[in-house]
């Protein structure tokens, strides 16, 4: 008699190795997502099902990054402060209760 380890995929793919199995999976993890019930998806939010959370936040970190290199989630700047805004008196409303004069 000879003993056999196989690895199954999540999708039911068999492999000889622990490694080709990996591979496969992180090839193929958007098959997860196929026929999803809302409970299924509230257990990876929830972090109650790990395995189809990784696969979500592995789609969520290519669509970033997609995005990025499209140029759709370029940061606007900050707008300058001038040197005459910077040394402007204090109005009234800002910082008024530092500026109350000593009794």
């Amino acid at each position: 008699m000879k003993t056999v380890t196989i690895y199954v995929a999540f999708d039911g793919e068999e492999f000889e190795t622990a490694a080709a199995c990996e591979a496969h999976e992180a090839n193929h993890f958007a098959r997860q997502f196929v026929g999803l019930t809302s409970d299924q998806v509230n257990q990876a939010l929830s972090r109650e099902n790990l395995a189809l959370a990784d696969a979500f936040e592995k789609a969520g970190n290519i669509v970033t990054k997609l995005r990025r290199e499209a140029g759709d989630m370029k940061r606007t700047p900050a707008p300058k402060t001038t040197p005459a805004q910077m040394s402007a008196p204090v109005t009234e409303g800002h910082a008024a209760h530092a500026q109350k004069p000593a009794a």
